[in-house]
């Protein structure tokens, strides 16, 4: 299964790394796809785009994990989920992780989570709707 793993702590992010090598581990092909710094309390947000621009993403490697594609993208992890839906990174993901912070994804301050809000945004887009 092809999966876009990202969160809202950014690329260099422990967990993230985890998530990643816990899935290749499982056999699915996977790519990561995450904000270039720390975006926490981003929400559901996709950032300032605009139609003269481009989206910024660096291809990067990650220790522990070689030959999986990863890009540190300019901008919170609902931007990358979008652009991973629409290819921007290969084929679009069938499935979207997203995790695993440090943070506090719990009570109100899920309404904030980038973490939260980069699944919320995958489950519209993943399923088409």
């Amino acid at each position: 299964m092809r999966v876009l793993v990202t969160n809202d702590d950014g690329v260099a992010s422990a967990g993230l790394h985890e998530l990643a090598a816990a899935l290749v581990a499982a056999g699915h092909d996977v790519t990561v796809a995450a904000p270039d710094r720390d975006m926490s309390g981003s929400g559901a947000a996709i950032g300032q785009i605009h139609v003269d621009e481009e989206i910024e993403a660096t291809p990067i490697e990650l220790d522990g994990l070689e030959g999986v594609p990863a890009y540190a993208v300019d901008g919170p992890p609902g931007l990358c989920v979008l652009a991973a839906r629409l290819g921007g990174f290969g084929e679009p993901p069938e499935l979207v992780a997203s995790g695993i912070n440090p943070g506090c994804n719990a009570g109100r301050a899920i309404l904030h989570s980038g973490t939260v809000g980069a699944a919320k945004a995958a489950s519209g887009a993943v399923s088409g709707a």
